[in-house]
Order: structure tokens, then C-alpha cells, then sequence
């Protein structure tokens, strides 16, 4: 979500984007969990996911079509 992808804040613009150019097509929407692997963090991962749910709800909207989403880490397989 944020060293490659899109902060919270710009998911409307990425939204009105892609109505723009149809021609562009998302084929999935993933997140890397940054501290799943520690159980004093789990609050942060908790929000992470969140985040991710509903970035990736907003999204979607504005597509006509399914994409693929996944959210992980290292720890997690």
C-alpha cells in the first residue's frame, strides 16, 4: 500500500482514473503485511487488513469486472 502502491487518500483519484481510460485493466489488488508474525503487533495487522478490505471495496466499484486480491506475508503461508 504505500512503498509501490496507493496511500488512502489517492483511491478516489485512482478511481476517476480509471473511468477515464477504460483501456487499463487491473488484474489484482495485493498488500504485503509488514509485522503478522508478532503478536504485539496485531492490532497493526488487524488495521492492515482493514485498510486493505476497503481500499480494495472502493476499487472495485468502479470495475465491471473481478479482479484477484490478496493480502500476506512470509509468516502467513
Amino acid at each position: 500500500m504505500h512503498r509501490l502502491g496507493f496511500q488512502q487518500e489517492e483511491i478516489g483519484k485512482l478511481r476517476k482514473e480509471l473511468e477515464k481510460v477504460p483501456q487499463i485493466k487491473i488484474k489484482s489488488i495485493f498488500s504485503h503485511l509488514a509485522a503478522s508474525d508478532s503478536d504485539t503487533l496485531k492490532d497493526f495487522t488487524l488495521l492492515q487488513i482493514n485498510r486493505f478490505k476497503e481500499m480494495s471495496e472502493q476499487v472495485t466499484k468502479t470495475l465491471s469486472y473481478p479482479v484477484l486480491m490478496h493480502i500476506l506475508n512470509s509468516a502467513g503461508i
